[in-house]
């Protein structure tokens, strides 16, 4: 008998124990479950755009440090608080969310008002702190192609001249936050340690070119009508009281010279085929303070517009209404004569 009755008690302080350590698991659980959707509507707008790709929506640079600082705000206030819990919810009920909410389901708890959402919950905080360094590595990448795009434009000349070293420094800039949104970035730290080797490069090609360019100056056997001095003249003179020329209100600039490049050229007919206005091909020689400091002189290679006219009698004469801008270079300026 006494066997018998040590047997019993003894089993019944195991199933005691059994069910407080059960009732111990299910509140853990629950505390586990609130805590993760406590941390969830504290943090989780604030990964709003940080979805594991590229932040940028357009080529500024305060777009970039904004992004930047959103980012390292997240780390700084946001990981260190909500990473821990993720972690030991995980290494608890796992990561798959069907899982966590079987293990719920088995301990009874699937119906309580903690769990409402709780996978999901989970699901979020734990993709948003995996896309933090996946969004850097891919806006780092975006900015380092970005930069490496328009270095390879302005060794094919596609940029004029006068924006060549301007945009060498955009790229060093971009390359320089392409470094800060992932340091390990191996091509960008390669590419922005010879950067300023490159743009010395640049700057150098770029005074060659300015030391070879001469001023052309008019054509010989200007048919006319008038000649090319007069209709220079008369050029002159109306680039240096255009608005956009030398009158212009956002940049102080010196027209300097313009020299005739071509005969009189159709410009516009009408439906008929009739001319109707004529144009003058000239070069046209100008520039600025900063400009006139280093010796440098940017010309334009334009049509100016006659005044349209009668089929047949449209004038090839000033007055001067209008031009059509080609290409344009930089030559030294005491050059031009």
């Amino acid at each position: 008998m006494k066997k018998i009755f040590f047997f019993t008690c003894l089993i019944s302080l195991i199933l005691s124990s059994a069910l407080i350590f059960a009732q111990d698991v299910k509140e853990q659980a629950l505390a586990d479950a609130r805590q993760i959707k406590e941390l969830h509507k504290k943090y989780f707008e604030r990964f709003k755009g940080i979805y594991g790709e590229n932040v940028m929506d357009q080529y500024d640079l305060k777009e970039a440090q904004a992004e930047l600082d959103k980012i390292e705000a997240l780390e700084r206030e946001v990981i260190p608080v909500i990473q821990p819990v993720v972690a030991s919810f995980a290494e608890k009920y796992g990561t798959d969310t069907m899982a966590i909410d079987n293990k719920y389901f088995d301990m009874g708890l699937h119906k309580t008002e903690e769990v409402d959402f709780l996978s999901s919950n989970f699901r979020d905080l734990y993709q948003s702190l995996e896309n933090v360094p996946k969004t850097r590595k891919a806006t780092s990448e975006y900015l380092r192609k970005w930069a490496e795009d328009m270095i390879r434009l302005v060794d094919e000349g596609f940029y004029p001249a006068q924006d060549r070293i301007t945009r060498m420094y955009e790229a060093k800039s971009f390359l320089d936050f392409a470094c800060k949104f992932d340091p390990n970035n191996s091509k960008a730290n390669t590419q922005l340690a010879s950067i300023d080797q490159k743009i010395a490069e640049v700057g150098k090609k770029l005074t060659k070119d300015i030391e070879k360019k001469k001023w052309a100056g008019h054509i010989t056997s200007f048919a006319g009508p008038g000649t090319a001095g007069d209709l220079a003249k008369s050029a002159l003179e109306y680039f240096k009281n255009d608005r956009d020329w030398g009158k212009s209100s956002k940049k102080k600039i010196q027209v300097v010279a313009v020299a005739v490049r071509g005969q009189w050229e159709i410009a516009e007919t009408n439906l008929l085929g009739q001319v109707i206005q004529w144009r003058l091909p000239i070069h046209l020689a100008i520039t600025d303070e900063k400009f006139k400091k280093e010796n440098i002189a940017q010309v334009f290679e334009l049509s100016i517009l006659a005044k349209e006219g009668a089929p047949g009698s449209a004038p090839k004469s000033p007055p001067f209404d209008g031009f059509w801008v080609g290409d344009n270079w930089l030559m030294r300026l005491d050059k031009v004569k």
